[in-house]
């Protein structure tokens, strides 16, 4: 449902709610600090550590193998050149 401006400040006035000037909203954004406002998480570490290195190996994207691992993709040659390169990683380790 789209309203129309002045319909907004009507249903605000209706309920007797202070329309919020820009100023305002301005005002009290400055009052936090940028972090507070922020709503974005820091950076994790990857749900299938070595994915990148791994992926940069047998010469795909990180995106690509992920689905596969994953099953949103099907690539019977590439699960089995992990599972190799895993075992390869597992024996000189």
């Amino acid at each position: 449902m789209m309203m129309m401006p002045g319909l907004a400040l009507l249903l605000w006035a209706a309920h007797g709610c202070e329309c919020p000037s820009s100023s305002n909203v301005l005002a009290a954004m400055q009052e936090r600090p940028m972090e507070s406002r922020s709503n974005r998480n820091p950076k994790r570490a990857p749900r299938i550590p070595g994915i990148c290195a791994d992926a940069e190996a047998l010469g795909v994207t990180r995106i690509h193998l992920w689905c596969v691992l994953k099953g949103r993709r099907e690539s019977a040659s590439l699960k089995r050149r992990y599972a190799a390169l895993k075992t390869k990683q597992a024996h000189t380790s």
